[in-house]
């Protein structure tokens, strides 16, 4: 659903799916809300939060997040 909200470009209402699905432990919502983030969707541009939603998405081994957060590693310049 956080999907349809955001191709709607009502990003606050996909930013509270994405925030719920990744409080239910699954990495998708992590992922997305990584991407919210990266993109300054429906918050601000931030990409400390990025990073942090990504990373545990990765920690939960989605394949999507793990790639992202490898292209971040080492690159502080944001």
């Amino acid at each position: 659903i956080g999907v349809l909200f955001e191709k709607k470009g009502a990003y606050d209402e996909s930013f509270k799916c994405y925030t719920e699905v990744a409080l239910r432990g699954y990495s998708i919502g992590y992922l997305n809300l990584g991407n919210l983030y990266r993109r300054g969707k429906g918050v601000y541009k931030d990409m400390d939060m990025a990073i942090e939603c990504l990373m545990k998405g990765a920690a939960k081994g989605n394949p999507d997040c793990i790639k992202i957060s490898i292209q971040f590693s080492g690159n502080d310049s944001g």
